[in-house]
């Protein structure tokens, strides 16, 4: 039995930083995200035909077999890309949350590439619902975008870091 003026040194396990709530809440737009893309492949997919008349008409001389391939690949291209899209969200939401600085760096680069698409294709819209998708996407960026930046969001960056 230890003396009372002998300190005993059991090591203490390390204090996890509570993860604040304005990161909490970004995952959450990440989610709704990465959701909202998923929907947006979904309805690319549905109205790939919306696409190939759009094309016929803005190149009426391509032939039939044209017109299948470019649509085609048009719709492969869109899948990919959006398949990809999910998964970022997702990552970077998980890694936000675990307090990964690049994450939000990372955050930061894609919501510009998504702006830039966005204002893409608000002036060259293939389809009504895709258009009407385009917002709600890039809101949920930039809300994840704005909580990631937050004072109390980068104390925990800071915090995680030093770790």
């Amino acid at each position: 039995m230890p003396r009372s003026d002998q300190v005993t040194s059991t090591p203490r396990p390390a204090q996890a930083t509570a993860i604040p709530a304005s990161v909490v809440r970004a995952s959450w737009f990440m989610y709704a995200g990465a959701v909202l893309s998923a929907i947006d492949l979904m309805v690319s997919i549905a109205t790939a035909g919306t696409e190939k008349s759009a094309l016929h008409r803005a190149y009426p001389k391509l032939t039939p077999s044209q017109l299948h391939a470019d649509t085609v690949s048009s719709t492969l291209f869109v899948v990919i890309i959006q398949l990809v899209a999910i998964g970022l969200w997702v990552l970077i939401a998980r890694t936000s949350l675990a307090g990964r600085n690049w994450a939000r760096i990372a955050g930061s680069v894609l919501f510009l590439l998504n702006s830039l698409n966005a204002a893409e294709f608000l002036v060259h819209p293939t389809s009504l619902a895709g258009l009407l998708l385009v917002a709600p996407v890039w809101l949920a960026g930039l809300g994840a975008i704005i909580l990631l930046w937050a004072q109390d969001s980068t104390q925990y960056f800071r915090s995680a870091q030093s770790a």
